[in-house]
């Protein structure tokens, strides 16, 4: 297929994502899931428990870009001060309401903010207005915010009924973050922890908005609405009931997958992200996964089908008290996995996903046999 974005500047994109994956174990979705807010200039939400880099990742993002960074933890006894900047004590002797905005969120390329449903409900809706609309007013007077996107974190969703579903709906793109899994990641994490990480900018401000003029650009295939519309009902006939407006706003992350893609057209394989688009509960993330896979790729659906089997053995054999009986099942089971998954081909997911069951084996045989896989 004809390529109509600027090559250059894809193999960039392409070298900041495995650079990035090679520094953050586990961490390959939402790396990706940065880049597509990036372009798309939708906001993503990251939840899961502290500690497992996402303040790094977003950092990383920023200094990539060689944007402006600000981040700061919400508690319901946050300021608006402290989020939009303090009130300028001269300005305010001559009658006039401004702020000193230097360094706080309305100057902001890239922003973090932790724990982003526990503010209170003042800082959350003049959030909201700059999340939304890319503005902040000041003195009366609305100034347009540099805001390439935002990420919220945070342990929880909001209660129903606590105001804040606007809010929720903003952040186009969700990622569940768990600590890691694998013993590899582990070993790596702590023998080469990437604290102090210095990042020099790998693409610039004005490239990026290059990048985003062509994602823009970029048409939906013949057959995408038919399948997107496909999507739609069964998720629907499965209990998941989204807005229109989500889904006509999905599609600027699809073009931007696309461009990521080096595609000249937004495909039904591009739906392959909409697992982390798509689902308003978490969990419902399973379902509309399996969902997006199947209408994307029939092989990635049925190696992640794979997948999930595998790691569920390996959880039943992390919890049984006969590991040792067990262990033997469990390591026959996943040699079996495997077997299915080598038949699926070689699409670059599938491969992806050997390498993880591969994992998941040497951990089986670990635990389950007390083989040493240190060495395999």
């Amino acid at each position: 297929m004809t390529k109509t974005n600027s090559p250059t500047l894809l193999d960039r994109f392409g070298t900041m994502e495995r650079e990035a994956c090679g520094l953050f174990r586990e961490r390959a979705d939402e790396v990706h899931g940065m880049l597509l807010a990036a372009i798309s200039g939708q906001h993503i939400l990251f939840l899961g428990p502290p500690g497992t880099a996402k303040s790094m990742l977003l950092r990383w993002m920023c200094d990539s870009l060689g944007g402006s960074y600000f981040t700061w933890l919400l508690t319901r006894f946050t300021e608006p001060s402290e989020i939009f900047g303090p009130l300028d004590l001269d300005a305010l002797k001559g009658g006039r309401f401004k702020r000193v905005i230097d360094g706080k969120l309305p100057t902001a390329n890239v922003a973090l903010l932790e724990e982003i449903f526990k503010g209170s409900s003042a800082i959350l809706n003049t959030i909201l207005t700059t999340l939304q609309e890319r503005t902040f007013y000041d003195d009366g007077k609305a100034i347009r915010v540099p805001l390439i996107f935002a990420a919220g974190a945070s342990n929880e969703l909001p209660e129903e009924g606590e105001g804040l579903e606007a809010l929720y709906d903003r952040f186009m793109l969700r990622y569940h973050v768990a600590y890691l899994k694998d013993r590899r990641s582990f070993t790596d994490l702590i023998s080469a922890p990437p604290s102090g990480l210095q990042v020099a900018p790998s693409i610039t401000l004005d490239e990026l908005e290059q990048v985003r003029a062509e994602a823009k650009a970029i048409p939906l295939s013949l057959d995408f609405a038919e399948a997107l519309a496909s999507l739609r009902d069964n998720l629907a006939g499965e209990g998941v009931t989204l807005s229109d407006r989500r889904w006509v706003q999905s599609l600027s992350v699809l073009r931007a997958e696309a461009w990521l893609r080096g595609e000249a057209e937004v495909t039904p394989e591009t739906l392959e992200v909409g697992s982390h688009i798509y689902w308003d509960k978490p969990e419902q993330s399973r379902l509309v996964r399996g969902a997006c896979l199947q209408m994307a790729s029939p092989q990635v659906y049925e190696a992640t089908r794979i997948l999930e089997a595998a790691q569920d053995a390996l959880a039943s054999l992390a919890s049984s008290q006969n590991k040792e009986t067990l262990g033997i099942q469990i390591v026959a089971q996943l040699r079996t996995l495997m077997g299915d998954l080598k038949r699926l081909g070689d699409h670059p997911r599938v491969v992806e996903i050997r390498g993880q069951v591969t994992n998941l084996q040497k951990q089986a045989l670990s635990v389950g046999v007390g083989l040493d896989v240190s060495k395999l």
